[in-house]
């Protein structure tokens, strides 16, 4: 099977998944969780609410992806189980209701995927390992790309775009009730479809910025990393203090 079948199958599942969560008498395994896909729906169709019907329709269908992962069903882990409806709040929003092609969805995939290999390979995506933010901050941050791509930005406004979007999703510890992705989980998938949304607005800012950069290019804690850029910190410290001792190369010069 060709790369782009493969990742056409994977968007078909989404929108299954989409599909299961969003019946009335769905229900997680433990039956701690359930039909929260379908409340949304009905809710979004009544008035849209404060949000609008276009962002309740997508939260609508992220709770249903996240619900029916509790429920055992088929999804697409993007890039986890527990941030399993980030990205397809967002893409199938928008092929649904906005009437994007499917193949520019599709292939707007690929961008996702590939800043989540970035993510993957130089911070986590695990939540065990770095909380909420590998999880469904990476989720966002590839959602943000995505969708920077669909509303044609550049590879570098996709690029701020995924990493203001990861900076924005902080983290909780990952202690679940009971253990299960479910609480609170389900529900962080929703504020994680917003803030990707969020940071994709945001490529329309005039003007020239500096681009954002991963946690642990600044100094902050990444994911899974050295807890609060402590040896980062102290190394910087140590080189800083080094440097202060060191006779001035002038100075060097005028001695016999």
């Amino acid at each position: 099977m060709e790369l782009v079948e493969k990742m056409e199958l994977d968007f078909l599942v989404m929108q299954e998944a989409v599909k299961a969560g969003q019946e009335e008498n769905q229900k997680s395994m433990s039956g701690l969780t359930g039909g929260e896909g379908y409340k949304m729906k009905a809710y979004a169709e009544k008035n849209g609410g404060l949000c609008g019907t276009l962002l309740s329709k997508a939260i609508s269908r992220a709770l249903s992806v996240a619900g029916c992962n509790a429920s055992m069903g088929r999804i697409v882990a993007a890039p986890t189980a527990g941030s399993c409806g980030i990205l397809p709040g967002c893409l199938v929003s928008l092929w649904e209701d906005r009437g994007f092609d499917e193949k520019d969805v599709v292939m707007s995939m690929f961008t996702a995927g590939a800043f989540g290999m970035v993510i993957a390979g130089r911070a986590s995506i695990a939540g065990a390992q770095g909380g909420c933010q590998a999880e469904c901050g990476s989720a966002a941050a590839m959602a943000a790309a995505a969708l920077v791509e669909l509303m044609g930005g550049t590879p570098r406004q996709c690029a701020d775009a995924c990493a203001i979007a990861i900076a924005n999703q902080l983290g909780l510890v990952c202690d679940p009730v009971a253990g299960l992705v479910e609480i609170p989980c389900i529900k962080r998938n929703v504020s994680g479809l917003q803030n990707s949304r969020r940071r994709m607005l945001g490529r329309h800012a005039p003007g020239r910025r500096r681009p954002a950069r991963f946690p642990e290019r600044n100094g902050q804690r990444r994911p899974g990393g050295d807890p609060y850029g402590t040896k980062a910190a102290k190394a910087g410290f140590r080189r800083r203090r080094e440097s202060r001792l060191k006779p001035h190369s002038r100075l060097r010069r005028q001695l016999p």
